[in-house]
This record gives structure tokens, sequence and C-alpha cells, in this order.
């Protein structure tokens, strides 16, 4: 499944409604909840700190399945982060507004990886 749209936090919940609809179509079995807010929280940061919410920029969105392992890549058009160091310190605190989305995605059994430059995602999980 692919899905590209603008940095617009709208159009996150339609490519999450198609991305539900892929999952459902090949009878993914895993926990539907953790799926979308893991997908949620990869498009969200994709949208306000990757691409900073700029509607001319796009994100796009690649989900795979060999029946074993999902693969979901999340890419945004920003210039990308130093991931290496953001998940060394992979921690959030309660009163804190943000940083709880890697954690929770990684909470989900998700891996999670980079391009070099930080502005790719990947995310894999073993189905069962």
């Amino acid at each position: 499944m692919e899905c590209v749209f603008s940095s617009n936090l709208e159009m996150v919940d339609k490519a999450l409604i198609e991305a539900r609809k892929f999952i459902k179509f090949r009878q993914e079995k895993l926990n539907e909840f953790e799926f979308r807010l893991a997908l949620r929280e990869a498009l969200n940061n994709a949208v306000i700190h990757g691409n900073r919410q700029r509607e001319a920029f796009e994100v796009s969105l690649t989900i795979a399945s060999n029946g074993r392992i999902l693969e979901i890549n999340v890419a945004d058009q920003g210039p990308g982060f130093a991931w290496q160091q953001r998940l060394k310190q992979i921690t959030a605190k309660h009163d804190q507004p943000g940083g709880r989305g890697l954690i929770l995605i990684k909470s989900f059994g998700y891996s999670i990886s980079y391009n070099k430059s930080g502005n790719v995602l990947t995310l894999k999980k073993a189905l069962n």
C-alpha cells in the first residue's frame, strides 16, 4: 500500500483509514489499536516535526507485509534530524507535552530505524 499526502493533520486521518483498509484486506493478525496509534504517531511526527506542517511538503506512507513481517515506511520532505541521539534518549517525562511517540511505538513491539538523514522512518513488526 502506498499513500502520498500533503502535510496536514486532517490528511493523517485519511491515510489511517487507507492503512486500516489494507490491513483488513490482508487479514493481518495484529492489535488494531496499537497499529493505528503507532502509525498515527509516525505520521504526526512527519507532518509536525519533519515538514513543519508546510502543506506544500508531502508525506509518503508505504506499508508492506509478507505474512510474517509488517513493514511501514514514513518519509517526509524535511531536512531530517539527529535520530541517533533521539533513540538513545528514548524516555519521556510525565510533565512533557511530547516525546512519547517513539516510546509507544517501541512498547507495541515495533522496531524503529531511520535513513541516514532522519527523514525516513521504518517500523517493522513480527506478525503472529
